[in-house]
Order: structure tokens, then C-alpha cells, then sequence
């Protein structure tokens, strides 16, 4: 896990490994919803491939996202009735 987070922005990524492109493609997920836009912004150094390694294209790469961000939603959500 811990090389996988430090490693997560090189291109190319080095020999793929399936955790490393998971932690590649939720980077790309977030910067594409536009959540954990830090300091890096949409700073995308990442290994283009990883969304391939995976098995995802275009169409499974957007439900991704589309998921992500209804899941993002309902938490803020579920936070905002607590308090």
C-alpha cells in the first residue's frame, strides 16, 4: 500500500502492479469529479495506462466517476443531518 501512495504520480509507473493502478485511477477519479484538488491541482503526472491495466475504458472509467461522486454526495449529506 505504502509504495503504491508513493509512487502513484510516476510516469510510467514502473512494473504495474493492480493496487498501484487502483490508487492511480482514484487519483484520476477525484481530480475528474473535482474533489481533492490540493495543492497539486489538476496536476495529472500519472501512468495513463493504469485505467487500461485495470480493464476500464471510457464507459466504465465514467461510471466510476458517476458513482464516486453520488457516494461523495450522499456522505456530505449524511454529515450536514447530523449536525
Amino acid at each position: 500500500m505504502t509504495d503504491a501512495i508513493e509512487h502513484h504520480h510516476e510516469t510510467p509507473a514502473g512494473t504495474p502492479t493492480t493496487l498501484r493502478d487502483a490508487v492511480v485511477v482514484a487519483n484520476i477519479v477525484a481530480k475528474t469529479i473535482g474533489a481533492g484538488l490540493s495543492a497539486e491541482g489538476h496536476n495529472l503526472h500519472v501512468d495513463a495506462n493504469a485505467p487500461k491495466h485495470l480493464g476500464l475504458g471510457f464507459s466504465s472509467f465514467s461510471r466510476v466517476c458517476v458513482q464516486t461522486m453520488t457516494s461523495l454526495e450522499e456522505l456530505k449529506a449524511s454529515y450536514e443531518s447530523a449536525a
